[in-house]
């Protein structure tokens, strides 16, 4: 939880954008899925190229929002990884011989390579969980739109096997 809250205060602006993007990626990728259930529920397409223009034109977005949202983020991330970098290394520059010594050098190693990774590959995560909780929840509007007790029952189902989990 320190890690989002870490991210989230040092990307504040960025973290919001991706989120955006993110969600109209998960939006569009509901909306594709309800164009598709609308053209078979029909039971045939009355215009195709009416069709193959929404779905082509909703495909766009969801490639270029998802494009997008990671291109920031990994901007993002590699500037404050390499500021990160430099700070930790000009923190164990300006330790003391004594200081160094107490430390040990394999929890400044330890300090260098694992933290720092993993805050990256915390970063490189998010899009990818922003648009896909979008798509859950536009997935889930649809599916209530469709039948709200159908919903429901979903939604208990999921809750138990993530309690069980």
């Amino acid at each position: 939880m320190q890690l989002f809250k870490f991210i989230f205060n040092e990307f504040r602006t960025a973290t919001i954008v991706v989120a955006v993007v993110g969600g109209i990626a998960g939006a569009a990728s509901a909306l594709q899925i309800s164009l598709i259930n609308k053209a078979v529920a029909d039971g045939g397409l009355t215009s195709i190229p009416l069709f193959l223009a929404e779905f082509l034109g909703l495909l766009a977005v969801i490639v270029v929002s998802r494009y997008a949202s990671q291109v920031i983020l990994a901007t993002k991330t590699e500037q404050k990884v390499a500021a990160l970098r430099c700070d930790l290394s000009k923190k164990v520059l300006g330790l003391s011989l004594l200081q160094f010594e107490k430390i040990t050098a394999a929890k400044i190693l330890a300090v260098l390579s694992n933290d720092i990774i993993r805050l990256s590959g915390a970063l490189i995560m998010l899009p990818m969980i922003t648009t896909n909780l979008c798509i859950l929840l536009g997935c889930f509007a649809y599916l209530f739109y469709l039948d709200w007790l159908l919903t429901i029952g979903v939604i208990f189902f999921l809750a138990g096997g993530a309690f069980v989990y």
